[in-house]
């Protein structure tokens, strides 16, 4: 008989997953949790590509692997940072757009967040909902919860217990 860890139990008394939950990360390749694997290699990637010859029995009991939206700006405003000091930039000019407009918004996020005194999950997750398309683009591909799945128990934190 399989010993069950705490993950795998919370995971079979809480909320299943659902497709529309891994959609908006497929097109960058997404962590993924699996409480029936057996041995070391409890996740897997999953991408677009992947999922058309995936086996969907069982589906809803995956969970995303995902980063914590508090960290979002930190990171976005790291992001900026390093572009402006090392060039990274590419040529694409689309790619600048997306650039400008992100370092933008995360100046405009930090200011609201200070000046309303906002540092918990729900607060910035709020502000994550007026971000322009590049800012939400940005943190799918990088993985951030930005549908707030980690505290429903749809998705499992980045560096958590696994």
């Amino acid at each position: 008989m399989k010993e069950k860890n705490e993950m795998d139990t919370r995971i079979e008394n809480q909320m299943l997953s659902e497709i529309h939950h891994f959609a908006p990360y497929l097109p960058y390749g997404v962590e993924v949790y699996d409480p029936d694997a057996k041995g070391n290699r409890k996740t897997f990637t999953l991408d677009a590509d992947a999922l058309s010859i995936m086996d969907f029995r069982g589906f809803e009991k995956y969970r995303l692997v995902l980063k914590p939206i508090n960290l979002l700006l930190k990171n976005l405003r790291i992001y900026v940072l390093e572009n402006e000091i090392n060039g990274k930039m590419s040529d694409k000019i689309n790619e600048w757009v997306d650039y400008i407009i992100i370092a933008n918004w995360v100046d405009y996020a930090i200011s609201i967040s200070r000046r309303n005194n906002i540092a918990d999950r729900n607060n910035i997750a709020d502000i994550i909902l007026f971000a322009p398309y590049p800012v939400i683009k940005w943190a799918l591909k990088n993985h951030y919860d930005i549908y707030n799945l980690i505290p429903n128990e749809l998705a499992v934190e980045k560096g958590g217990e696994l």
